[in-house]
């Protein structure tokens, strides 16, 4: 009779938690109202791992003390066209010094091709993604795999804070995933389970090695908040901004409002035509692009979605409404020079891709000569924009062997790129390889978890 209570008890634990009408309601961080523990149904999404880099590397990235010896990117400063109002470096810190405050939402991706590929950054008849003006548009257009906000620090910033409880406390230790090449953990669930009941949603129905899977097009990290631990105006600190309702006061300046727009964009273009680069921070596949196609089963996948930071840190300066200098760390502008505006987007990108760890190819780069300015790139075969999207893959040039732990079955060009450009036309570096020097091909089969070797110099 115990055993039997016992069973009733736990079938209606289930039961209610499933079905409770408080069930998704935000409680507090990372918990639902109706969803105290982990449900039955949460076992079955287990074969994902969303993993976040904010490098330009997706292997071996560059140690802190190796980017730029140890210091923080410099715009062009002075007077005149094209150059940045006069800066106060005053307490400006090392790189790897510098303290991140990274406000995460959710991750989304969408596999509706008709809604387009070109919407980078601006609204236009291909660009379905920024017509999304309403709720049901905007259901239909994305599949929210993981929906839960995770807030990342490298310090602490209050008593009680939310980067605490996602990080369990390790601050520093846990945001460094971002940067070290492991790539962040993010609480996610397998999309593909959905994606064949429902029919607004487009399956290919491709035959690959005897198996229809999923192809998706488009990612979004929608970034609440990004705060980069150092800012001057007026001759001070700046110590007034606020993340997570909390004030900073160890220092720093929300980069989210100065990257949504590229130097230059009006206001009412803004209102327009021009859709915030930073929320979401979106990825739409490019042509030729692969690699981001999830096939039905159980089989274990990782979903890898990467942005250039980490490399690309720059100070700038700009003007700003009340007619003060404000001095900040934002992106190198490599791709959408900056001259002192207030905007200074354009210049991250992201690119997603699912690998598949029991077939994956690994690939040892031979033929290298260490010069941490230098890249190695990988892109498939037939892409050719190199301007516009990251690489599927690339890590810098360390020494002789250089190694790729991720690559699926196909054919694949191999670049390599040396950083020698400063805002794209003057000499000198900005954390992004610019400049081709020489490139190969190669292919991987289908042979499950092969070592792949190719020759290459570089630089």
């Amino acid at each position: 009779m115990k055993k039997l209570i016992l069973f009733f008890l736990i079938l209606n634990f289930f039961y209610c938690g499933n079905f409770s009408p408080e069930l998704g309601k935000r409680n507090r961080l990372g918990t639902y109202r109706g969803v105290a523990f982990p449900v039955i149904s949460s076992l079955f999404n287990a074969r994902v791992l969303l993993l976040i880099k904010l490098t330009y590397a997706t292997d071996s990235p560059l140690e802190w003390d190796e980017i730029n010896n140890g210091q923080i990117y410099r715009d062009e400063f002075g007077t005149g066209a094209g150059l940045n109002p006069a800066p106060d470096f005053n307490g400006l810190p090392s790189i790897k010094d510098l303290n991140w405050f990274i406000d995460i939402g959710e991750v989304r991706i969408s596999s509706r091709f008709n809604f387009g590929v070109s919407c980078l950054e601006t609204v236009s008849p291909n660009c379905g993604y920024a017509t999304l003006n309403s709720l049901l548009a905007t259901r239909k257009f994305w599949d929210k795999i993981a929906t839960e906000r995770q807030v990342y620090c490298t310090t602490i910033y209050a008593f009680d804070d939310a980067c605490k409880r996602t990080t369990r406390g390790t601050y520093k230790l846990a945001t460094e995933l971002f940067f070290n090449g492991e790539g962040v953990k993010y609480p996610a669930v397998d999309p593909t389970a959905e994606a064949f009941i429902n029919e607004n949603i487009p399956v290919d129905n491709i035959i690959n090695g005897g198996t229809n899977y999923t192809r998706y097009y488009y990612s979004g990290i929608f970034i609440r908040n990004f705060i980069t631990g150092w800012g001057r105006e007026n001759n001070a600190l700046i110590t007034n901004t606020r993340f997570d309702n909390n004030t900073i006061f160890t220092g720093g300046t929300n980069i989210v409002p100065r990257l949504n727009f590229s130097p230059g964009a009006t206001d009412a273009q803004k209102n327009s035509i021009l859709a915030p680069q930073m929320f979401p921070l979106f990825y739409a596949a490019g042509p030729q692009h692969q690699d981001f196609d999830i096939r039905p089963g159980f089989d274990p996948y990782i979903l890898e979605i990467r942005a250039n930071l980490k490399e690309n840190m720059m100070v700038h300066s700009f003007v700003t409404q009340n007619n003060t200098i404000q001095t900040m760390v934002g992106v190198s502008d490599w791709r959408k020079p900056h001259s002192g505006e207030q905007d200074m987007g354009g210049n991250v990108l992201t690119r997603a891709r699912v690998v598949y760890p029991e077939m994956a190819a690994s690939l040892d780069i031979t033929g290298g000569t260490r010069n941490l300015s230098y890249y190695y790139t990988i892109y498939r075969k037939d892409e050719n924009d190199f301007a516009n999207y990251l690489p599927l893959a690339a890590t810098p040039v360390k020494g002789t062997i250089n190694k790729i732990k991720y690559l699926n079955p196909g054919e694949y060009r191999i670049r390599c790129v040396g950083d020698l450009k400063k805002n794209i036309t003057i000499n000198g570096t900005d954390g992004f390889p610019e400049t081709f020097v020489r490139e190969a091909f190669f292919s991987v089969s289908s042979a499950y978890r092969q070592k792949v070797s190719v020759n290459l110099a570089c630089p």
